[in-house]
């Protein structure tokens, strides 16, 4: 019988490495052991007020989280210098709140702080330099894509990350033009403030609007100039349409306005609803007719109409004005479709060529 040597035997790493290919398993990870900070007394206060006034003063640190001793509540703050995410300094602070009396001990480490090897908040995120030339950039009204492409192109700017540039993109749009949602109360203080008819012909102001506070609250609201309201006076012939590409609050942007002889589009006003229904046009129609009454002292008489297929902009016209127009679809949309039609079902391109041209003759024929 073997006896002990008394002599624990210490593995190779050959012979842990055949153990684990026999099926005993891979190795645990050794946990990392915690650092353990050494602390020291640094203050006494005698009241809250008095503790939280030396810690602001300091200027130096920012409440962290709070945890319970036997000697009583601990309050820790780290260093401010760096983010709170990533890397912290070793340099921290706690108050402890004293069970059996009211004295507040300020207590510190004794490390000092390693800024050099963590970096400061100033090093993270975009530098000033950058920011002022994104922000040129966002005032033409570029989009993000041709932001970045712009700042490679310069010397001597390194240009940010696409999340980067777009998490400081939010924040510059949200303090140029607010949030992008607004509350229901906050628009009617919008538009009360632009109800008065101002002075500056080429000043927007709110002609007619109405707001519905109830379980499903809706509005509608139409904007114009006194300069763009003049032009009314002279026009016999109103286009309109709701259009999706350009929304607000993610509502429709109705659009009213006119052509001349030269067919060139005079916009008129603008209008946002939250339905497109027969009241939402009427509206518009309305408030048009009596605001240029009151302003030009003018009877609006228009006799046609440039709309699409809907309904309820045809009985809105006939409520407003009492006539019924002659109404014209976008030829634009219709050309398009027939010309689309002919092409699938025609496979000549000279017939097809000969059937668009027809099409447009009978388009322009003025003798039906």
């Amino acid at each position: 019988m073997e006896q002990s040597s008394g002599v624990r035997h210490i593995k190779t790493d050959a012979e842990r490495s055949e153990e684990e290919e026999e099926g005993a398993g891979p190795s645990v990870p050794a946990k990392k052991n915690r650092r353990n900070k050494s602390w020291v007394l640094i203050k006494r206060c005698y009241n809250v007020q008095e503790a939280e006034k030396f810690v602001s003063n300091e200027k130096t640190w920012s409440r962290n989280y709070t945890r319970d001793s036997d000697e009583g509540q601990k309050r820790f703050y780290r260093c401010n210098k760096i983010k709170s995410k990533g890397p912290q300094c070793d340099c921290a602070l706690y108050l402890l709140f004293v069970n059996d009396c009211n004295d507040i001990l300020i207590c510190k480490t004794t490390s000092e702080h390693k800024h050099d090897q963590i970096g400061t908040r100033s090093e993270y995120g975009i530098p000033e330099n950058v920011k002022r030339e994104i922000n040129k950039l966002f005032d033409l009204c570029l989009k993000p894509k041709a932001i970045l492409e712009a700042l490679n192109n310069m010397t001597g700017i390194k240009a940010p990350s696409k999340r980067h540039l777009n998490n400081y993109l939010y924040d510059r749009r949200r303090e140029k033009f607010g949030r992008a949602a607004i509350y229901l109360g906050e628009l009617e203080k919008w538009i009360f403030d632009r109800k008065t008819i101002p002075d500056d012909e080429n000043e927007v102001f709110v002609f007619r609007y109405h707001v519905i506070e109830a379980e499903e609250p809706s509005f509608r609201l139409a904007l114009s100039t006194k300069k763009l309201l003049n032009i009314v006076c002279s026009a016999d012939i109103l286009h309109i349409d709701a259009t999706y590409k350009l929304i607000w609050q993610g509502f429709p942007v109705l659009v009213l306005g006119t052509t001349d002889k030269n067919r060139k589009f005079h916009p008129l006003c603008l209008g946002v609803s939250t339905n497109e229904r027969q009241e939402d046009f009427q509206m518009i129609f309305d408030g048009l007719k009596e605001k240029v009454l009151s302003l030009f002292d003018h009877v609006m008489q228009p006799k046609v109409l440039v709309c699409d297929a809907a309904q309820s902009i045809r009985n809105a016209f006939i409520a407003v004005f009492g006539t019924t127009p002659v109404i014209l679809k976008c030829w634009a949309h219709a050309k398009k479709n027939m010309d689309q039609k002919v092409q699938k079902t025609i496979n000549n391109k000279t017939k097809q060529k000969e059937i668009i041209q027809d099409i447009d003759a009978l388009h322009n024929d003025t003798s039906y």
